[in-house]
């Protein structure tokens, strides 16, 4: 498309869609306010040109800088194009936020919403009525208890990766282009294999969660670079009733540690494997199903990089989000988390960072100590000791679901759902249905998803023709 008729196009929208609008350039890092810094939300860093990504619902992309959201329309501005761009949001599909280079924040605690939002921040208190959380992105978040399902505590070391957020983590091993990050979400083609470089520790614990309905997948840890060609690795490949544990090396070929059968196909689908390189063990969680401990017999660790790796052998797109991969104590092997269940549970349940477990009722937390009660004891407890809270089932609610939702993901690790009001000056204004108004520093956010809902049912009968 040239720049005549891009330049067209951006008159001709702003005819139709703002008659009243002034056409003239505006700035893209604006003059500092008070206001914004009584929000909790700092303006925006300047930008390079085409630093943003817009994709529109008929698939086509245009590069250039978002300027604003405002009253359903959004202003984008073009390279050598004079005039503003405007775009009515039903039109728009994603848009991609290019770096604002911050500073990364601290985060001790992330939250996971009834609607599975992940908020990341920092433990501020926990009574019978509300959690608080501080965070970077909208100052101090106070979400009533019942919108909470799990409460993840983490040391300030203990993370080592909290993602997907974005294409420039992973790499194309077959270079097709066959995956996409959105909204949080790492999505694979049919055959797609792709894979990231990480510090991972020695003692690790390493999760996702599968969207896709029917998934067969690969995924490799522990892998050297040597794509796509079969690296040193360990591999955990997923079947339609059951999961291999394998063991790849260049010298001797592959060799099965272990087979399970596994016919839980609930969606999403959670994964988590504990990982002891010291003594070749590994402890597989799917859905809460515990297999393992299996140990590699052989004499050496057959891992020899720190790459991890996601290939889709399904015949549609597999989807992939909340990867994370933590240093794990590996003091003892972690107890069966949560098993499928028709009734709803009317207790809490603690878990400790020495796999230990409770059920009762959270009484209260804070940055120094967690009251837990239970039918025997009242337990006190600093938070470094626990590592996840489940609040009870039978009280928790549900948000509404409103037509103007959107799904803004953070560049730390974490998505919030909300009805978007606004962008501008460096500010995203929405409302949340589990907080209520809140303004974010648009600078902590890495993309955000349009039109949702749609999105989801068109990806559910997708997946019912495949």
């Amino acid at each position: 498309m040239g720049i005549s008729s891009l330049k067209s196009i951006g008159m001709l929208l702003t005819l139709l869609i703002a008659p009243c609008a002034v056409h003239a350039e505006l700035p893209l890092t604006p003059p500092p306010s008070d206001t914004d810094n009584e929000n909790n939300a700092p303006n925006a860093v300047s930008l390079k040109p085409d630093a943003d990504i817009l994709t529109f619902e008929n698939k086509d992309k245009l590069h250039g800088n978002l300027i604003s959201i405002e009253k359903g329309v959004l202003n984008w501005r073009y390279p050598k194009v004079t005039a503003p761009m405007l775009f009515s949001l039903p039109l728009i599909a994603n848009l991609s936020l290019g770096s604002r280079s911050l500073k990364p924040a601290r985060i001790d605690t992330r939250l996971i919403l009834t609607n599975d939002d992940m908020l990341p921040g920092k433990l501020v208190s926990i009574d019978n009525n509300s959690v608080k959380i501080a965070t970077s992105y909208a100052g101090t978040l106070t979400i009533p208890r019942p919108m909470v399902q799990q409460i993840f505590l983490e040391s300030a070391d203990s993370s080592v990766y909290i993602g997907p957020n974005s294409n420039t983590e992973w790499s194309d091993a077959q270079n097709k282009s066959k995956f996409n990050v959105q909204s949080g979400v790492l999505s694979l083609a049919p055959s797609g294999l792709v894979w990231q470089k990480l510090n991972l520790p020695d003692i690790a614990k390493i999760s996702f969660k599968i969207l896709s309905k029917s998934p067969r997948l690969a995924f490799s840890f522990y892998a050297n670079d040597k794509f796509p060609r079969r690296p040193n690795a360990y591999r955990i490949t997923l079947y339609s009733s059951s999961v291999d544990l394998y063991r790849y090396t260049n010298n001797s070929g592959s060799d099965e540690i272990k087979e399970f059968n596994f016919r839980d196909r609930t969606i999403p689908m959670k994964v988590d494997i504990f990982v002891s390189k010291p003594k070749k063990q590994f402890t597989i969680l799917i859905n809460g199903h515990v297999f393992g401990p299996y140990s590699d017999d052989y004499d050496n660790f057959a891992g020899s990089g720190s790459n991890i790796a996601f290939e889709n052998n399904a015949n549609s797109t597999l989807k992939i989000r909340d990867i994370a991969v933590c240093r794990w104590d590996g003091s003892s092997i972690p107890a069966k988390i949560s098993a499928p269940s028709n009734t709803k549970s009317s207790n809490d349940t603690i878990f400790f960072a020495n796999s230990d477990r409770a059920s009762g009722i959270l009484i209260s937390a804070t940055p120094k100590e967690i009251v837990f009660k239970t039918d025997f004891a009242e337990l006190k407890a600093p938070p470094s000791r626990v590592s996840m809270i489940i609040l009870a089932q039978d009280k928790r609610q549900l948000p509404r679901k409103r037509a103007d939702d959107v799904i803004a993901t953070l560049n730390c690790g974490g998505h919030v759902i909300l009805a978007l009001q606004s962008i501008k000056n460096g500010v995203l204004s929405g409302v949340s249905e589990n907080f209520g108004e809140a303004k974010f520093n648009l600078a902590e956010f890495n993309s955000i998803q349009f039109n949702i809902y749609e999105h989801l049912l068109q990806d559910a009968d997708n997946q019912d023709d495949d």
